[in-house]
């Protein structure tokens, strides 16, 4: 046989040993497994992964996040559409959402967010129920009514959903009634129903009399120029009662407004101004129209000017809004440094929600009057109330109008904004009634909408998620996409089984600048579309998605249409896998320079790890039920394929309680020659672990019917191999400069595990190649291989057992 060079070792007297080591050429099902190199995980292998140091080890549990649910009702269902999505909201906090809970009722479905109580207790939390589909599509869109960034949602139906994404703490809740909601400004109503006053000046708090509480607002500006401060009657006219009201002319700004005090035979006497007007001189014969009662003929002499009547009130924040107050009725302002000032009370509220600390509710989050739809909501402790969206634009700490009853609301409760549901109309500016919601996108401020049953696409006017006339429009395709996605001021859309295409949008001119949308199909080959929304994702400034071949592909961004972007095949060297998994309802996802892979179907996740630039490559199979990715709080979190729950993944020792079951399977290694035997009777392994596992080494002399085995145990507490610490990291026994707190002196940082070095003897077996595997199974074991190989023997002649 081939003789290997002599090391120092040997040549000292000592026979070295073959190592395999620096575990950084992956996991492949390709090739045949006795041609690939030494150190090569092959199939068998399953739940191990390599790291940064080269080396290979069982891989680390995953625990659940939030409520546990034993339904058999998987996160998203086995459909096409994500059913997960992560974003963050105006006020920059992060939300994660999930759907799922379908069970064969068909209409038990939820959408949720997490939400962390200041306990920091994770709870999963409602936001849509009784759903028929939870088959989700996601995009974020810059509202600019509101000015917040709206969660726009699609699942299916005929409707487009959308969440401001606000929660808050309450301080209390109550129900009042006759709460002021709105009141009009100085002539904005009929003339004798509001007065400004005289001699206000702006920021007077001043009450309204006449409910059962004041209430109170804040002047913001008075008029001062010519306002009526004196005046005496001229012509006294006919026909007039006391109590009429009339205007008196040739002001501006709002006419002067008198009330008749008194009157001789119809003729006035006496007057008084509730209205100074503006812009008055002192003159004589102002004509006085009446308007109340029947009188003619008056007219007055202005004797006196001033100024300060209120030319605008408004609520303050967190002011009084009284209660007991009627709508539709005139109030007189008291206080402050003015007289004569009326209000009109347009609209009375009932029930309040104060919230807790000092931003407002509009600040908060929470939608007003302005942005998409009219109907407001919030939900608390899975109670849906509404509330007067008018609430002065939320600029204030207390909801008002709220139903139903909110009395019996407690402190820390946490209240979240209610979904607002688009239907489509079907009219000039609506999506067409029937059409199915599947798929939404974003480019430049259009929103794209598409079905799975139909070619069309349609498109919004610019801004808008609401409207689908002017500038929208409807792209029509060869066949029902599959998938949107967004790469730089693109907007790629993939269809049917076969297609990609490519939308942008050129500024042209036609009467007005105007979007027009191009669309430009890419050279694909026959089953190179992406098989779902789900299964498409990015990769830095890359593309990638799961094609009908199957293959996991990339490409990169189109510069211009000629340079039309070349399909990378990432799943080459897992091809016999890729072929054998169903991959129905699955999805992809990029963190941390690694592509996972969730096939639900076989209860796994494929890892492609991309750390090395220069030596990107596969993870052996990792066994999980997951359907769907999200990345919380700068985690990898996983949502189950089985029943409704999500977990946190890589992280503790076991599966959310659950053993795992490890092996790593090497590629057969015949030690730099196929032809000849060879043989040996000491194995050498070195790695790290933890005192309570037993680890597996297991051998396999050649392959198929002439396979022999051999295996042996590896214990963690086995002191003789391996280096358990010692219970002297105390103050006590040693200085803070020289030994870490809490751990023991030959525990490797990177690792968390005592170093081992172990040589297993046995009786020789000669071979022309072995298979080498390491397997555990059991709950919070811990280890890694560093490096392994035998001393290899000469096997002489033994190659006359296959000479003919």
């Amino acid at each position: 046989m081939a003789k290997n060079s002599k090391t120092e070792a040997q040549q000292g007297g000592y026979n070295d040993f073959t190592l395999v080591e620096k575990f950084n050429l992956g996991y492949r099902n390709r090739e045949d497994i006795t041609t690939l190199p030494p150190g090569v995980m092959v199939r068998d292998s399953q739940n191990v992964l390599t790291n940064t140091f080269q080396r290979v080890g069982i891989r680390k549990g995953f625990t659940l996040d939030g409520q546990a649910n034993d339904d058999l009702a998987p996160i998203a269902n086995d459909g096409p559409a994500m059913g997960v999505f992560d974003w963050e909201t105006s006020g920059g906090i992060e939300r994660n959402m999930r759907a799922g809970f379908l069970t064969s009722a068909g209409n038990d479905g939820k959408l949720q967010f997490r939400n962390v109580l200041d306990d920091g207790t994770v709870e999963w939390t409602d936001l849509l129920t009784d759903l028929t589909s939870v088959d989700f599509n996601f995009i974020t869109f810059w509202d600019t009514s509101s000015l917040k960034t709206m969660l726009l949602m699609v699942n299916g139906t005929s409707n487009i959903y959308a969440w401001s994404g606000a929660t808050i703490e309450i301080v209390s809740g109550a129900n009042p009634t006759g709460i002021i909601a709105l009141v009009a400004q100085p002539g904005e109503d009929t003339p004798g129903r509001v007065s400004g006053g005289k001699d206000f000046t702006a920021g007077d708090l001043v009450n309204i009399s006449g409910g059962g509480n004041d209430a109170q607002i804040t002047v913001t500006s008075v008029h001062g120029s010519g306002q009526i401060d004196s005046a005496a009657v001229n012509v006294g006219g006919a026909g007039f009662n006391n109590g009429d009201q009339f205007v008196i002319s040739n002001g501006s700004f709002d006419s002067a407004l008198g009330t008749v005090v008194s009157n001789s035979g119809g003729a006035v006497t006496a007057f008084s101004i509730q209205n100074p007007g503006e812009d008055f001189t002192v003159d004589t014969g102002f004509v006085c129209t009446a308007t109340s009662g029947g009188g003619t003929g008056l007219t007055i002499d202005v004797t006196g000017i001033t100024g300060g009547g209120i030319r605008t009130w408004a609520f303050a924040l967190d002011s009084q809004h009284g209660t007991g107050y009627t709508a539709n009725t005139k109030y007189t302002i008291t206080g402050g440094t003015g007289t004569l000032a009326y209000i009109y009370v347009y609209s009375v509220d009932s029930g309040t929600i104060l919230k807790s600390g000092t931003e407002t509710w509009a600040q908060s989050g929470f939608l007003f009057a302005t942005g998409v739809g009219t109907t407001r909501t919030v939900i608390i402790n899975g109670t849906t109330y509404t509330y007067d969206s008018g609430n002065f634009l939320g600029n204030t700490t207390t909801l008002y109008g709220v139903t139903p009853d909110p009395s019996g609301l407690s402190a820390g409760d946490v209240v979240v904004q209610g979904v607002v549901t688009i239907p489509n109309t079907g009219a000039s500016d609506g999506l067409p009634v029937a059409f199915h919601n599947d798929l939404i996108g974003t480019l430049n401020g259009h929103v794209f909408i598409g079905s799975l049953t139909s070619s069309f696409i349609y498109v919004s006017e610019t801004n808008s998620y609401t409207t689908w006339t002017g500038n929208a429009g409807a792209l029509v395709l060869n066949a029902p996409p599959k998938a949107f996605i967004n790469q730089e001021e693109q907007l790629y859309i993939s269809s049917g089984q076969n297609e990609w295409f490519l939308v942008n949008l050129d500024l042209v001119f036609n009467t007005v600048f105007i979007n027009e949308f191009q669309i430009h199909r890419l050279n694909t080959a026959a089953q190179q579309s992406a098989q779902s929304q789900a299964w498409t994702t990015k990769i830095a400034n890359q593309i990638a998605f799961l094609s009908f071949e199957p293959v996991m592909e990339a490409f990169g961004p189109v510069q211009n249409i000629l340079g039309v972007p070349q399909m990378v095949d990432l799943s080459y060297s897992i091809v016999n896998d890729m072929n054998a998994y169903d991959f129905t309802g699955g999805s992809a996802a990029y963190f941390r320079k690694m592509l996972y892979m969730a096939v639900p179907r076989e209860g796994l996740v494929l890892i492609y790890n991309m750390t090395d630039p220069a030596n990107p490559y596969w993870e052996a199979p990792q066994v999980m039920p997951i359907s769907r990715f999200s990345i919380i709080e700068g985690e990898l979190y996983g949502h189950s394929s089985q029943v409704s729950e999500t977990y946190k993944l890589f992280t503790g020792t076991n599966d959310n309680g659950h053993a795992i079951a490890a092996n790593v399977t090497f590629s057969f290694n015949n030690y730099g020659t196929r032809t000849e035997t060879k043989g040996y009777n000491n194995f050498y392994v070195e790695g790290y672990i933890l005192p309570n596992t037993p680890l597996n080494l297991n051998v396999q002399y050649d392959i198929d019917g002439c396979a022999t085995f051999t295996s042996f145990t590896i214990d963690g507490d086995d002191t003789q191999i391996v280096c358990i610490p010692k219970d002297d990291g105390s103050l006590g026994k040693a200085s803070l400069g020289k030994h870490p707190l809490g751990e023991g002196l030959t525990t490797i940082e990177d690792t968390g595990k005592p170093k081992f070095r172990v040589i297993k003897t046995f009786p020789t077996n000669y071979f022309y190649e072995d298979q080498i595997s390491f397997s555990s199974t059991g709950t919070d074991l811990g280890w890694e291989i560093v490096a392994f190989g035998p001393q290899l023997l000469d096997g002489g002649n033994l190659n006359n057992s296959i000479t003919q």
